[in-house]
C-alpha cells in the first residue's frame, strides 16, 4: 500500500510540475529573444530563464533574479497571455511593452533591492515581500524607471508599442482588478502619464534618428556622429545605431582622399548603403587610423548581434580601407576584410559588389569583371562599379544632367527660418525636466508652408545648421531608370532607396513611393 501511494504521489507530482511548467506559446518566445538580444548587446548580462505558468491566474509577469545559485527567471502567466490576445494583431506589441519593463529592471542593474525581490509589472504578493525592505519608495522609483524605459526596450526589439501602452495598463488593471494605488508602484494614473511621455520622447528619438541618417547622406558627418551619440546617451542602443555611427566614421574617410574613391563602395545603413565623392585630399582633417579604428569599434558592438549580419559587410570594407589607407602595418587586413565577407551571404549583392572591389584592389582584374558584370543586373551599385572601372562612363555636367530640370525650387531655406512667424521651437530640451537632455547642445525646429515640412538642426558645439525640406510635390515624372542612371549618390536601406543629386534627396519605399526631400 505505502509502495502505492507513493507511485501515486510521484505521479502527481510530474503532472503538477509539467501543469505549472509549460512550454510558452511561440509568439511569447519570439517577444522575449527579440527583447533580450538588443538588452545583451548592451549589458551582457545573464539570459533569464523564460518560465510559463498555468496554474496561477493571478500571476501577470515577474523577474526573479538569480539566488543561491539559482538561475534567474522571467515568469510569464498563462491567465495574462489570453488578456494580451485580445489586442489580436497588436498581441506581441502588447506582451513586448509589458516584458520591456521587465527589461528595464534588468538592464538598470536597480542596487541591491531588486537583486533581493526582483520586480513585476503589476504584482499584488509585491507588498508582502515589500515589508522586508526599509522603505518601499525605493521601489516605487524603480517601478517608475522601469515603465519610462518600457517602450525604449520593447522598441530596440522592433516592436511597436506607443499608440496601445495606455490600453495594456488599462485592460491589465481592469481584468486583474488591481487597485489603482498598488503598493510599490506609481499610480495608475501616473503610469499612463508615464506611458504618454516614454511614447512622445520615442517619437523625437526616431525624428532625430531619420535627421542623422539624411545628415550622413548629405555629407554633414559630423552633426550625423554627434546626433547618433546622443541617441545613444539617451539609452537607445541598438544595432542599428552602432552600425550608423561606424559608417559615419567610415565616410569621412572616403569623404577625405580620392585614393578611397576609385570605388563606390557598398555601405550597409540600417541594411545597405553606397558612397562616393569626387573631394581631393584634406591634409588637416582626420586621422585615418584612428577614425577606422572608431568604426571599427562600432562595427563589432552592433555585429554582437547574431542576427544583424550585414554588420559584417560593413566591417569588410572598414578593414580593406584600412589595408588602402596604408596607416597600419601591424594587422593583414586583406584577411580580416576576407574573414568578414565570408561571414555575410552569397545571396547578398553587396557582398558579391564587395567581392568585385577586392579582386579589383589585388590585381585580380579578369575576376573583378566576372564578378561586377555578372552582377549588374540585380545591383545598381555592382553596374556603376563595373562602367566606373571597366566601361566609357559617360560625364554630364549639371546643366545637362536630365534631372536638373526635374527638380527645382526657388525656396532659400535658411531665409525661410528667418520669418519667426509658424516656427515650432524645439522644446524636448527645455523646462525642469528635458524629454531629451543629452540633445541639449542639438536643437530641431520645424515649420511649415503650402508647399513644404522644413526641419531646422542646429548642432550648437559646432555652430552649424542643416536644413531638410520634405516637397508636397513627389516629382512622379522622375523615373527610378533616371534616377539610378544620373544620381550622383545611392543609397540604400532596409526600408527604402536614396537618390541623391546636388541638394536633393528622393526616397522611394518598396512599394514605389516617392518622397523628395530639398537640403541644405
Amino acid at each position: 500500500m505505502g509502495k502505492i501511494y507513493l507511485f501515486l504521489f510521484f505521479l502527481f507530482s510530474i503532472s503538477n510540475f509539467f501543469g505549472q511548467n509549460q512550454k510558452p506559446p511561440v509568439f511569447v518566445t519570439k517577444v522575449y529573444e527579440d527583447l533580450y538580444r538588443n538588452l545583451y548587446i548592451t549589458k551582457k548580462v545573464e539570459k533569464p530563464e523564460l518560465v510559463y505558468i498555468t496554474d496561477d491566474n493571478s500571476k501577470i509577469i515577474e523577474y526573479k533574479p538569480s539566488q543561491n545559485g539559482s538561475k534567474s527567471k522571467l515568469i510569464v502567466g498563462s491567465e495574462f497571455v489570453k488578456v494580451l490576445r485580445t489586442f489580436d494583431a497588436d498581441s506581441m506589441n502588447a506582451l513586448a511593452f509589458v516584458m520591456g519593463h521587465e527589461m528595464a529592471h534588468i538592464f538598470l542593474e536597480q542596487s541591491d533591492n531588486i537583486e533581493r525581490i526582483g520586480g513585476g509589472y503589476a504584482d499584488k504578493t509585491l507588498k508582502k515581500e515589500l515589508k522586508q525592505l526599509k522603505d518601499s519608495l525605493y521601489s516605487n522609483l524603480f517601478e517608475r524607471q522601469a515603465d519610462e524605459y518600457a517602450i525604449f526596450y520593447s522598441q530596440l526589439g522592433g516592436y511597436k508599442t506607443t499608440h496601445i501602452a495606455d490600453k495594456v495598463l488599462d485592460k491589465v488593471y481592469e481584468y486583474f482588478k488591481l487597485d489603482h494605488k498598488l503598493n510599490g508602484y506609481p499610480e495608475l494614473k501616473e503610469r499612463k502619464f508615464i506611458a504618454s511621455s516614454s511614447a512622445l520622447k520615442m517619437k523625437l528619438l526616431l525624428e532625430r534618428f531619420e535627421l542623422a541618417n539624411l545628415c550622413l547622406m548629405t555629407k554633414n558627418y559630423n552633426v550625423a556622429v554627434n546626433m547618433f551619440e546622443a541617441i545613444l546617451k539617451e539609452g537607445f542602443k541598438s544595432s542599428e545605431i552602432y552600425n550608423n555611427l561606424g559608417i559615419c566614421l567610415m565616410l569621412k574617410v572616403i569623404q577625405s582622399d580620392t585614393i578611397y574613391q576609385n570605388y563606390e563602395w557598398p555601405l550597409f545603413l540600417d541594411s545597405k548603403s553606397k558612397l562616393s565623392s569626387n573631394s581631393q585630399r584634406d591634409i588637416f582633417g582626420i586621422d585615418f587610423k584612428e577614425t577606422l579604428n572608431n568604426a571599427i569599434g562600432y562595427l563589432k558592438l552592433a555585429s554582437d548581434d547574431k542576427e544583424y549580419k550585414l554588420a559584417n559587410l560593413n566591417l569588410s570594407i572598414a578593414h580593406l580601407l584600412m589595408e588602402i589607407s596604408k596607416e597600419d602595418t601591424e594587422v593583414d587586413h586583406i584577411s580580416e576584410c576576407n574573414y568578414f565577407l565570408n561571414k555575410v551571404s552569397n545571396k547578398l549583392s553587396q557582398a558579391n559588389t564587395l567581392k568585385g572591389i577586392l579582386a579589383h584592389y589585388i590585381g585580380d582584374f579578369d575576376q573583378a569583371k566576372q564578378i561586377l558584370q555578372n552582377d549588374s543586373e540585380k545591383n545598381v551599385i555592382s553596374k556603376r562599379n563595373y562602367i566606373l572601372l571597366f566601361g566609357k562612363k559617360q560625364n554630364f555636367s549639371i546643366s545637362e544632367n536630365p534631372l536638373n530640370c526635374m527638380l527645382k525650387s526657388e525656396a532659400n531655406l535658411a531665409e525661410l527660418f528667418f520669418d519667426t512667424k509658424g516656427i515650432v521651437r524645439d522644446s524636448s530640451n527645455y523646462g525642469s525636466k528635458p524629454l531629451l537632455p543629452s540633445f541639449s547642445n542639438i536643437s530641431v525646429d520645424s515649420k511649415i508652408t503650402n508647399t513644404m515640412t522644413c526641419s531646422r538642426i542646429f548642432d550648437k558645439s559646432q555652430n552649424t545648421k542643416v536644413y531638410f525640406a520634405k516637397q508636397n510635390d513627389n516629382c512622379e515624372n522622375i523615373t527610378e531608370n533616371l534616377l539610378k542612371d544620373y544620381s550622383e549618390l545611392i543609397f540604400e536601406s532596409n526600408l527604402y532607396k536614396f537618390y541623391i543629386f546636388t541638394d536633393w534627396i528622393i526616397r522611394i519605399d518598396d512599394k514605389g513611393t516617392k518622397t523628395v526631400y530639398k537640403t541644405r
